[in-house]
């Protein structure tokens, strides 16, 4: 079945695609290997799988969005590879865990991400690349606002001297968890709430 689509008629470009509520499944089959003409991608709450790098090479991409009421609670590895106009993802309730790697390269485009509540634990890799070849530490946002209590850190087993700066925004109830364990450890940036 196929989606809405919103042309821009200056530069050729879809500007966002509405998919129906009969999809279910975003896989390598549907994505056709990439759309890069795509500047906004609405996931729509009926999904249920999210294959991991869906979004790679959507080289147009600017803003991916979870729809509210978000099936897809494990947001996979290398989810947005090779999307260097990302500017914006939107996050719903109900996501509990972002993978290896989920949001690289887009972590060394952007300013600002909101997670939210429902995050349990998140993948270290989000602030950090290793290919084999490169080791870049401090790939976190300079504004990274958490909704909810501390999530656990993965990941990170064999990376004794790893550490992430920025400024992290919490709410002033949740302070206390970021502040001991292996956010303590881990995280060397300024800590503020709001």
């Amino acid at each position: 079945e196929q989606g809405e689509w919103a042309d821009d008629n200056l530069t050729g470009l879809v500007i966002s695609v509405s998919m129906p509520s009969s999809v279910t499944t975003l896989d390598d089959t549907s994505s056709g290997g990439g759309f890069s003409s795509i500047k906004s991608f609405t996931i729509p709450n009926t999904v249920t799988t999210l294959d991991s790098a869906f979004f790679a090479f959507w080289l147009n991409l600017e803003e991916l969005i979870f729809e509210e009421g978000t099936q897809i609670t494990i947001v996979p590895e290398l989810l947005v590879g090779a999307c260097p106009n990302l500017k914006t993802i939107v996050f719903a309730e109900g996501i509990t865990s972002i993978g290896p790697a989920a949001l690289m390269p887009f972590s060394l485009y952007f300013n600002e991400l909101t997670l939210p509540a429902s995050i349990t634990s998140l993948d270290l890799s989000l602030f950090y690349m290793d290919s084999g070849f490169i080791f870049i530490q401090n790939l976190m946002p300079h504004s990274l606002y958490m909704l909810g209590t501390a999530p656990a850190l993965t990941n990170y087993a064999s990376l004794s001297e790893l550490s992430f700066y920025g400024t992290l925004y919490v709410k002033e109830e949740y302070l206390s968890t970021y502040q001991t364990g292996d956010w303590a450890t881990y995280f060397k940036g300024t800590i503020e709430t709001f």
